[in-house]
């Protein structure tokens, strides 16, 4: 991948159908890093084989509008042997005889289209080709159903491993204990310490101002 190349997305990552997809289709797929190899082991190539095989119905029942009359009643043949295939080893349930059954019923209307296609009847023909498409696209998803719920039977889903829940956070240290503050002197210590301090200036001034007695002699 380069700077500005153009990529092209497969459609099915946006057209909803992987919203569809049982866990076991995921679970097959190859890891990102091209070297680990799918949980399923050799069942995975298995899994991922069915679902392309619907896949490529989608694409083609996709493709029938463009397709003209004669290439529409072929295609639609084919599209109900490729449903019949896709089914094929889900055994008796009922989505897949209920696939097998609308499989049926396309190949027997596209043998009738192609006679319609012979009498050059336009409006039979359109009913025709309208009827198929509806009855193709409900057979796809009584096979994808079909396909989901085998192997969901076969190939059940290992349990998630256990995650032991991370380890809780140490505690946060302590901060350090917040120094006293010494105490102030209130007013009534300073008046005193003022008185005091007063008291003995006081007493130097007076000593030393004070008149000397002259001894006798």
């Amino acid at each position: 991948m380069t700077v500005g190349e153009r990529l092209i997305l497969p459609e099915k990552w946006f057209n909803g159908n992987l919203d569809g997809m049982p866990p076991v289709y995921f679970m097959a797929l190859p890891y990102p890093d091209g070297v680990t190899p799918s949980t399923l082991g050799d069942a995975a190539a298995g899994v991922l084989a069915d679902f392309a095989e619907l896949d490529a119905i989608v694409n083609q029942i996709s493709a029938l509008p463009q397709l003209n009359d004669q290439e529409f009643a072929t295609t639609a043949t084919v599209l109900g042997n490729m449903i019949d295939q896709a089914v094929s080893q889900t055994g008796s349930m009922p989505q897949a005889q209920e696939a097998a059954a609308a499989a049926e019923w396309v190949r027997g209307r596209a043998l009738q289209m192609a006679g319609s296609i012979i009498n050059n009847d336009t409006a039979t023909i359109n009913a025709e080709r309208t009827e198929i498409q509806n009855v193709l696209l409900d057979g796809l998803d009584k096979a994808r159903s079909a396909l989901q719920t085998h192997y969901a039977q076969t190939v059940p889903v290992p349990p998630k491993p256990h995650v032991s829940p991370p380890a809780p956070p140490p505690p946060a240290p302590s901060p350090p204990p917040t120094p006293e503050p010494e105490e102030s002197l209130n007013k009534a210590d300073m008046f005193g310490y003022g008185l005091l301090g007063a008291s003995a200036a006081g007493a130097v001034i007076y000593f030393a101002t004070r008149p000397r007695r002259r001894r006798r002699r």
